[in-house]
């Protein structure tokens, strides 16, 4: 692997370059929608997609806290005449961990699994395009959360998910059929937790390979890492595996195939460093038409702070300027490179989420300017849009200031327009956070 130190150097003046150059202008050709605010409303778990595009509708989903109870919503949304329907309670949710994956097959139908701290919940519309009637909420597991869904051409299902803190768990639905068992593909050793972050699949003209990252999540020491709680707080590393057969067996990216489960010691660790550093919830990946992962980890170095608690650290310490790498399989290992533009300099960086379409990588990046390190933000945070071709450099546009840390693209689909929904803060009135979603983001 080319590692990311005899760059770091590079990155600090490019960094220091860009952050002169004009600031990213919001190029938008649609204005953003407000889809909901509330008490508390939530787009997490990242990767797991939630707008499903069917000719002129886009269907909108997410969860909301109301009166202290958690609901998964669909809401629909008309391209031709810019008309957000009315929300359609779908299921109900556990927790603020009660995270929805949307997916639609062939004949239109939509599909959606969802689980918070508590059972993984699966619901299908009685009809195609039509959002009004579902099917009754179905527990297909007894435990599950951040639930990742997928869809192949031949509409099969695909979840993955956390199960019981240590375990990797996936879950296959043939068309038409019924949920197969739960079954575990990835354990955690002892101190270490599993975090499931972004899917993908491949373009493969028969059977799509399946792609899975994350982190691992745990004691310092659990990593043969002499850094002291009281300290540093928890380790994370980033992890990768491939699938070229519908989930049977998991490979590396280099195809070495992998006993089940895979460990922390088996999976491929496309980014690791000896110092102290956190990833502020920010690996996804994506795959493109060459058939290439691209993994997206965006991450600062942590500094000590032995004044703090243990949760003390989690909260504080992380809040240093970031950076933002791709991290390709190519040639036969994987390569580093920072992605660098004018908005990203100096700033805290949350959720890379990334997607392919067209020949062009994309990455929507939440970034927080930063005064001084460890200091708040003096700034509005800024939701951006990078795009890069092969080889090209990253551009960047402005989609909205004071966006949070979760943001989520649809996937590429016929229409060949970009949509993106995010969470933010609520406009003027009392709300606590608020759903946004934008369309029409096409690079220049």
């Amino acid at each position: 692997m080319t590692g990311p130190h005899w760059l770091l150097t590079t990155c600090f003046f490019a960094g220091l370059c860009l952050a002169a150059a004009a600031a990213p202008q919001p190029v938008a050709k649609a204005s953003p929608v407000l889809v909901q605010q509330g008490e508390d409303v939530m787009i997490e778990s990242f990767g797991a997609r939630r707008i499903v595009r069917r000719g002129d509708t886009s269907y909108i989903g997410y969860s909301q806290s109301i009166d202290g109870k958690w609901h998964i919503r669909v809401r629909a949304f008309n391209h031709d005449t810019g008309a957000l329907g009315e929300p359609v309670d779908i299921s109900p949710g556990t927790d603020n961990h009660s995270i929805m994956g949307l997916v639609a097959d062939s004949q239109g139908r939509l599909h959606c699994v969802s689980g918070g701290h508590g059972p993984l919940t699966y619901v299908r519309s009685l009809r195609g395009d039509d959002i009004s009637h579902w099917t009754p909420p179905r527990q297909i597991a007894t435990e599950g959360t951040y639930a990742m869904l997928m869809i192949d051409r031949k509409d099969r299902m695909y979840v993955f998910y956390r199960h019981k803190g240590s375990h990797l768990a996936m879950q296959t639905c043939p068309p038409d059929g019924d949920w197969q068992p739960t079954r575990i593909i990835g354990t955690a050793g002892s101190g270490l937790v599993f975090y499931i972050m972004g899917v993908a699949m491949g373009h493969e003209t028969g059977q799509q390979s399946l792609h899975v990252a994350g982190h691992f999540y745990g004691d310092p020491a659990a990593y043969g890492r002499d850094w002291p709680k009281e300290a540093y707080g928890y380790r994370v590393r980033p992890w990768y595996i491939r699938s070229p057969d519908g989930g049977d067996t998991w490979q590396t990216a280099g195809g070495k195939t992998l006993d089940l489960p895979v460990s922390e010691r088996t999976v491929d660790v496309p980014f690791d460093l000896e110092e102290p550093y956190d990833i502020p919830w920010s690996v996804d990946v994506t795959v493109d038409d060459e058939g290439r992962p691209h993994v997206f980890c965006a991450w600062s170095y942590r500094k000590p702070g032995p004044d703090l608690s243990y949760r003390g650290v989690q909260g504080a310490i992380g809040k240093l300027p970031g950076h933002l790498w791709e991290l390709t399989w190519d040639q036969g290992e994987w390569s580093s490179k920072p992605v660098v533009t004018p908005g990203l300099a100096g700033a805290h960086l949350y959720h890379s989420a990334a997607i392919f379409a067209e020949g062009t990588l994309h990455i929507a990046v939440t970034a927080y300017p930063i005064a001084d390190a460890g200091a708040a933000a003096t700034q509005p945070t800024q939701l951006l849009h990078l795009w890069a071709g092969h080889g090209e450099d990253w551009q960047e546009r402005l989609v909205a200031h004071n966006a949070t840390f979760t943001n989520n693209w649809k996937l590429p689909d016929s229409s060949g327009v970009l949509e993106l929904l995010w969470r933010g803060r609520a406009p003027e009135g009392g709300a606590k956070a608020a759903i946004y979603y934008t369309r029409g983001l096409a690079t220049p």
